[in-house]
């Protein structure tokens, strides 16, 4: 019943060494949570430099396709200029090909004034 000296010195000792062992878990967690919030960080840089590479790819994307728009326009007027060669030169006869040049003359100088 009653504690001895030496039975409190053994709980005294025993108190410092859960404490140390719990000083040492939270130093582990510690480092740990450090560690773990180190990653987040690094990733969070990554996704952000990600996220400005596709915001680039999206933009070369977008002029590329304007590009493209540009060109098939450019195609379609190229060959709308060819059918219109053929229909004029090709096909045509020389007197029906005059006679329409002096008709849009005569169409152009009305419209206008």
């Amino acid at each position: 019943m009653f504690n001895t000296v030496s039975d409190q010195q053994q709980d005294s000792s025993e108190w410092q060494f859960l404490q140390r062992r719990l000083d040492d878990i939270a130093s582990l967690l510690e480092r740990e949570m450090n560690f773990r919030q180190k990653i987040i960080d690094k990733q969070g840089d990554q996704i952000t430099r990600l996220q400005s590479q596709l915001q680039e790819c999206k933009q070369a994307a977008d002029g590329t396709r304007q590009l493209v728009n540009k060109l098939l326009n450019d195609i379609e007027k190229y060959r709308r200029d060819i059918q219109w060669y053929r229909r004029t030169y090709e096909t045509r006869s020389l007197p029906g090909t005059i006679w329409q040049k002096i008709f849009r003359r005569r169409t152009r100088s009305s419209s206008s004034t």
